[in-house]
């Protein structure tokens, strides 16, 4: 090891022993304003500065030290393997241009090479070497003769940048200089790899920083004492407290079944890296508590071990689980099937109701459950929470409910005949066809003999012409009204089980399937943001339609229709689906009248409509449990804002 490299050993270490400063101090001159340029440069990052004022200090030293001198400090950027200027304090603009952002390589000059090959790369006639080819231009302008250029290096050998020096006269490159300006970017690594420590450090913190805002879950950062280190938003909002209010807090000052000795065991055991889940009761400020799950981790923040809580509110499913509990008391005499399986899947009870499954089951003690309910077993396993689904058996529809215990390793299983419902649905869409067929053909008669008589009636009078045309729109018109009213008592009756739908996708479709009518109104239909939500794409898909339909029946004469369609998301927990345009408008004094069905702001002259498309999109709303409601005002469009759960 060189008197350079044990220097930058004991400066990293705080201090060097005596003997080695007599040493640099009383040694030729240029190691000591080797060590002077060090010093001062170490001792700029330390206090602060920024990395190009450290690196100005580096390669002013070296300009100073050796005459008709140009220094030169490039930074590797790992994602494109380009160097960039980060300290060039005399070398011309325009050289420094043209090597700004090069990619390295085995033919990249001086620097480019020796990034690439990790090693000094020489070059004592840099007009005529191959290496700097693309670089004659400035080397002739400012009659640049050599150059030489040692590779930044971190503490594992990675290549940080490149210390390039280049002189004006012809000068021989002697080992003396090579070990200066080889000491000088043993510095400069040593702050390049300090700088991107802090920036890696700074972005892990950031991003924990931002789950932790973003979490739908409270969040709690806290010591082996309990004392509480950090908390996030909803753990605000969760106790009642201020931020402050909680960080002058602790453990037992939330959690009611707080027991000190048992805790504090866990908190013990528990490893960096491990996780545990546990359930509690917290206490709000104004006195009102909570049931509280608990998945309780380790982790590392300024080198010390503290623990992370994510704490989630389970007082539904604490009421839905009572509930169940409540109404199943009585298993055996239930007129219903009860049954009890394993965590395995296997049958571990069921009472005498339940031996109605053994018509298409095995369903005896011991053996495992349907192949068709292990999806729902393992859903309910994995989320801890109940799932339902529907079963046809021995000539009857059973809704079955697959419920977690808390604490057992075993399930509940409870069913219902649902029957009955099953034939009416069935009957509604047997008169949803009789309907769409039977109603609807004397209309179209209407329509087609309407039709021929006008075509064959030549001597047919002005006013006769007109009683054919009024008696073809109303039948027209009670058409599209039959057709709504199936649709609005069709939908609250569908049953099919809700999945996940992409609803910028099933904006698109719609307006593929709309094509026609948004060109006919030369309209513009704009998509952004929309989620992926849990519901039934059908009525989605005719949810979307109907409002899109609405903006362009009130849209303004001679404007061309702009609609918006868009999501956002709100507590955490809904989203705001929002379709506005720059139509008419309304007061909002009817806000509430226009989800009413056969309810009209304007004669059907003037607009054509059943008065049940709005209807119908409340009822979707209704049936995916959020709410739809307008903001508007006469002349200056409507914004129909649709508030739904993410779940």
């Amino acid at each position: 090891m060189n008197v350079q490299s044990l220097f930058i050993v004991f400066l990293i270490l705080g201090g060097y022993p005596v003997y080695i400063t007599y040493f640099l101090l009383h040694i030729a001159h240029p190691v000591k304003e080797a060590y002077l340029i060090q010093n001062l440069a170490l001792q700029k990052y330390v206090q602060g500065s920024s990395v190009k004022e450290v690196m100005d200090i580096l390669a002013n030293g070296v300009e100073q030290q050796f005459s008709n001198t140009l220094c030169s400090i490039l930074i590797l950027n790992d994602e494109e393997k380009s160097l960039y200027n980060c300290s060039s304090p005399n070398l011309p603009q325009e050289f420094v241009k043209a090597i700004n952002g090069m990619e390295i390589g085995p033919l990249a000059g001086s620097c480019g090479s020796a990034a690439y090959h990790k090693k000094l790369v020489t070059i004592e006639d840099m007009a005529s070497d191959p290496l700097c080819k693309n670089f004659k231009k400035f080397i002739s302008l400012h009659k640049l003769q050599s150059c030489w250029s040692h590779p930044i290096f971190s503490s594992k050998n990675e290549v940080l940048g490149t210390f390039a020096l280049y002189n004006k006269p012809p000068s021989k490159i002697n080992q003396l200089t090579i070990n200066f300006t080889s000491s000088l970017a043993s510095v400069a690594g040593v702050v390049l790899e300090g700088k991107k420590s802090i920036e890696k450090l700074e972005e892990s913190e950031e991003r924990f920083r931002s789950i932790m805002t973003q979490a739908a879950d409270a969040y709690f950062v806290h010591d082996m004492d309990g004392n509480f280190i950090d908390v996030n938003q909803r753990a605000c909002l969760s106790l009642g407290y201020s931020r402050e209010e909680l960080l002058n807090m602790s453990v037992p000052d939330v959690e009611k079944n707080f027991r000190s000795e048992k805790l504090k065991k866990v908190w013990e055991e528990l490893c960096l890296g491990s996780s545990m889940t546990l359930q509690g009761e917290h206490s709000r400020k104004d006195g009102t508590r909570f049931p509280v799950e608990v998945n309780l981790g380790q982790i590392k923040m300024n080198n010390q071990n503290y623990f992370l809580a994510s704490v989630r509110d389970i007082t539904q499913r604490k009421k839905a689980e009572e509930l169940i509990k409540s109404e199943s008391k009585f298993t055996s005499e239930n007129p219903f099937p009860v049954l009890r399986v394993s965590n395995k899947g296997k049958f571990l009870f069921f009472n005498n109701s339940s031996r109605i499954l053994n018509q298409k089951y095995d369903c005896s003690i011991d053996n495992d459950i349907p192949y068709e309910w292990k999806e729902h077993l393992n859903k309910v396993l994995s989320s801890n929470e109940p799932v339902e689904f529907e079963d046809f058996i021995a000539g009857k529809w059973y809704v079955l409910y697959i419920t977690p215990i808390e604490g057992m390793n075993y399930l509940n299983i409870y069913g219902l005949d649902i029957t009955l419902r099953k034939n009416m649905e069935n009957d509604l869409d047997s008169f949803a066809q009789i309907a769409s067929h039977d109603l609807q053909e004397p209309l179209r008669k209407v329509n087609i003999f309407g039709d021929r008589l006008i075509e064959i009636a030549d001597n047919l009078d002005e006013k006769s012409r007109e009683c054919v045309q009024r008696m073809q729109n109303a039948s027209q018109r009670m058409s599209h009204f039959i057709e709504d009213l199936l649709n609005y008592s069709k939908i609250s009756a569908q049953s099919s089980p809700y999945e996940i739908i992409d609803l910028e996708e099933s904006a698109n479709i719609v307006c593929e399937q709309l094509d026609d009518i948004i060109k006919l109104n030369h309209a513009v239909v704009n998509i952004s943001n929309l989620p992926k939500l849990e519901g039934l794409k059908s009525q989605w898909d005719q949810l979307f339609a109907n409002l899109i339909l609405n903006s362009l029946k009130f849209k303004k004469k001679d404007v061309i229709p702009v609609i918006n369609i868009f999501g956002r998301i709100i507590e955490d927990s809904h989203w705001e689906i929002v379709v506005e345009d720059n139509g008419i408008g309304l007061d909002e004094k009817y806000a509430e009248r226009i989800f009413q069905p056969f309810q009209r702001l304007h004669g059907k002259s003037e607009y054509e409509g059943t008065g049940l498309g709005l209807s119908i999109s409340k009822k979707i709303v209704d049936r995916h449990e959020g709410v739809i409601y307008v903001k508007s005002k006469p002349g200056e469009g409507a914004a129909f804002i649709i508030n739904i759960p993410v779940k």
